[in-house]
């Protein structure tokens, strides 16, 4: 006999189990005609009135007594999935921002690269100068003329203003 009851007990308690599960599934709450609290998947009938509601989808509570809960899973809508289309649209947004960070990383580089190469040059003309070597320029007319001591200290200066506006 022992064992018949436990037996009994298993099939009871695996019963109400199985409802509670049915019950946690439950989107609508709502007390029908009779005063009895229904659980369904499905609406309530259209005689119910809207004060016997007590959870309903994609809406709060609207119970009279106040003993409803609200879902906020239920007010919440689903966020729709991405399609490809949205994804490429998003690769491809992604690709043209690195791209262009890339250009603008490389035209960076060629501007350091430049100042660099223009610094040495200013450098190593403001050596030429300071050497003391006799050094030609070009007069008004394109011809070839010898740096005098006046022309040689204004463009040692003029030297000295481009290796500092080029290499600081």
């Amino acid at each position: 006999m022992m064992k018949l009851t436990k037996f009994r007990l298993a099939i009871v308690l695996c019963g109400l189990l199985a409802s509670s599960a049915a019950l946690a599934q439950a989107r609508y709450v709502w007390i029908d005609e009779h005063g009895v609290k229904q659980f369904s998947d499905t609406p309530p009938p259209a005689n119910i009135p809207d004060k016997n509601i007590i959870k309903q989808p994609k809406r709060g509570t609207s119970s009279s007594s106040g003993t409803g809960t609200s879902s906020s899973d239920d007010a919440k809508p689903a966020a729709a999935a991405p399609t490809t289309a949205d994804k490429e649209a998003d690769y491809n947004k992604r690709k043209a921002e690195q791209a262009a960070k890339d250009k603008k990383a490389a035209e960076e580089a060629n501007k350091v690269q430049a100042k660099a190469a223009n610094c040495e040059s200013a450098r190593k003309y403001l050596d030429a100068l300071n050497s003391g070597v006799r050094m030609k320029t070009a007069d008004k007319d394109g011809q070839p003329v010898v740096m005098d001591d006046s022309a040689r200290s204004a463009e040692i200066q003029r030297a000295q203003q481009a290796v500092n506006d080029s290499c600081n």
